[in-house]
């Protein structure tokens, strides 16, 4: 729990907002991660890339979410930086 937090990288959320996201690092607190959105509250795609502080009551985590919920592509690169070499 001290090195991933409580949600580890690569695990989906769903925020107090109604977006979902993948956790892409650890936040301060161990129940606080960084996410970044992939589907906005109303269920489309996230148009620009954005990384939400959950230590913020507005972002806070409110559940995880199954992988089967998740209706776009998800590129790791895109949220953890260049894969390999």
């Amino acid at each position: 729990i001290k090195e991933f937090g409580i949600f580890p990288p690569g695990c989906l959320v769903m925020l107090a907002n109604g977006e979902i996201g993948v956790v892409v690092r650890r936040g301060d607190q161990a129940a606080t991660p960084h996410v970044a959105v992939l589907m906005n509250r109303e269920g489309g795609p996230s148009q620009a890339r954005r990384v939400r502080d959950t230590s913020n009551p507005l972002y806070a985590v409110r559940q995880t979410v199954e992988d089967s919920l998740v209706r776009v592509p998800m590129h790791a690169e895109n949220f953890y930086g260049p894969l390999g070499g």
